[in-house]
């Protein structure tokens, strides 16, 4: 006895330590691969160190790591993994103490007290935990992919505006150079001074219109910022000067044999069924009692008198047992119903960005192959026809404004189309732009790590990787 009780309590000197589950190693395992090269280098209110030469792809990279939405869900997804050893240990032992006192003190007997849980009642809720924990890794998947799209929204949303700052200031010049013939022509009673009061408005709407598109660009810098997760006391970030666009020929319909398997949000409501199914399994177990085992000593009397404890906690209260069946019933039933909610949202949602996507790339294509080198045409033609005075200053401004703001609708239907495009791969999808991984920058890697468990290896299982920009053959540049 004496060996026992004094093994029982080196062992809680030493420092105990419980068997880990399998769902356990591989939720750690998971947690430290994306740990190595991402968790760790997370930072707040570092300097900006990319310049406008670096890709969108680097500005990912860098924004992932330090995004307080990012961290966020790191941190929960942390957290829910030390849950699962939390789940599946004993409780703490109890250390006991117990006198008998008159006059004196007559025995004094020191004790320790352990529970055990009823049969595979602890399996169980670490079964719960592992899936609560793949329900954080999920949503820190989702936090990412969040992160990602909106910093190429708002990037390719600069560019755009760019694009068209730049049609209405050359809008804006050729009407100052066609206003200063015209006041010319009125001069020498050659033109009306009604056009030329004509023109003086037409460059005062042109101006306004400049104004406000450089207040929007400001806003857009602000979202610039704010996308990037960077505080607002910390200097203006740049912009990539180049970013490449999806050629015309890229398949969208491609994405939808992805889009069920991979997509975080459906995965998240198939962890959450998994998880009632562990707490319907918990529940069915809760009539099973527990036990308690210890050992108490008199240590005044010679020699030791020993006292063996037990205990049982018996759950007689039938219907408490009966809700807590009913609850884990209910809750499995509803995570089942989000489950198969989820996906008829998910085939509407991809069918409707399919069906935008078909759109915009038409309408762009109209633009480029017919609209926008017809008005091209019409403005050279009209140039000529000037220039030998058989063209009046007002047709001749329409032909430039008709070019201009054609060149300027083609720049918003491509923001368009790639904002549609990267909802698609990064949201629809779910592929996650992977920082902490080796190779190209421009991969994006399926964190599916089920696949891959265990580890054959050291280091991370294979896993499959698609290009981000399907065959890229084109780019628009910041004028």
């Amino acid at each position: 006895m004496v060996f026992l009780l004094g093994a029982f309590v080196g062992a809680i000197g030493l420092g105990c330590r419980g068997v880990p589950t399998q769902e356990e190693r591989q939720a750690r395992w998971e947690l430290e691969r994306a740990g190595f090269r991402g968790a760790s280098q997370f930072a707040t209110n570092v300097s900006w160190s990319l310049s406008s030469d670096n890709s969108l792809d680097d500005f990912v990279r860098e924004a992932v790591l330090q995004h307080p939405a990012v961290r966020a869900a790191y941190w929960q997804w942390a957290a829910a993994v030390e849950e699962i050893t939390l789940a599946r240990s004993l409780p703490d032992p109890q250390l006991n103490f117990e006198a008998d006192v008159a006059n004196i003190l007559m025995t004094f007997m020191p004790g320790l007290m352990q529970e055990w849980p009823g049969p595979g009642k602890r399996r169980a809720a670490a079964a719960m935990a592992s899936a609560e924990s793949k329900i954080q890794f999920l949503l820190f998947q989702e936090a990412v992919l969040r992160t990602a799209w909106e910093i190429h929204a708002v990037c390719h949303r600069i560019h755009a505006i760019e694009q068209e700052l730049s049609a209405r200031r050359h809008e804006f010049e050729l009407l100052q150079e066609a206003g200063a013939v015209a006041r010319l022509q009125a001069t020498a009673n050659q033109l009306a001074w009604e056009e030329v009061y004509a023109w003086q408005r037409e460059c005062t709407q042109v101006a306004f219109e400049i104004r406000n598109l450089e207040d929007r660009r400001i806003a857009l810098r602000t979202q610039w910022k704010t996308a990037l997760g960077l505080a607002p006391d910390q200097p203006d970030p740049p912009v990539p000067a180049r970013i490449q666009v999806t050629p015309l020929d890229f398949n969208a319909e491609l994405l939808w044999q992805r889009a069920l398997a991979q997509n975080p949000g459906l995965r998240r409501r198939a962890a959450e069924v998994r998880k009632a199914a562990a707490e319907q399994a918990l529940s069915a177990r809760a009539g099973l009692p527990d036990f308690s085992l210890g050992l108490m000593a008199d240590v005044r009397s010679a020699p030791w008198m020993w006292r063996p404890l037990a205990g049982m906690r018996l759950p007689v209260w039938q219907d408490k047992l009966a809700a807590v069946r009913a609850r884990s019933q209910a809750r499995k039933e509803a995570a089942s119903a989000a489950w198969q909610e989820e996906q008829l949202r998910l085939v509407a949602q991809v069918a409707e960005k399919i069906s935008l996507y078909r759109e915009l790339t038409r309408n762009l294509q109209l633009l480029r192959d017919h609209l926008v080198p017809e008005a091209e045409r019409v403005w050279e033609l009209a140039q000529a026809r000037y220039r030998s005075g058989q063209l009046d200053y007002r047709e001749m401004v329409n032909a430039v404004r008709r070019r201009l703001n054609l060149i300027a609708q083609a720049a918003q239907v491509q923001t368009q189309r790639e904002i549609m495009v990267s909802e698609l791969v990064l949201v629809i999808a779910g592929f996650l732009p992977a920082p902490w991984a080796d190779g190209e920058l421009n991969a994006l890697e399926t964190i599916g790590f089920e696949s891959g468990w265990p580890p054959t290896q050291k280091g991370s299982p294979p896993s499959e990787r698609v290009s981000f920009r399907p065959s890229i053959s084109e780019e628009w540049a910041v004028p």
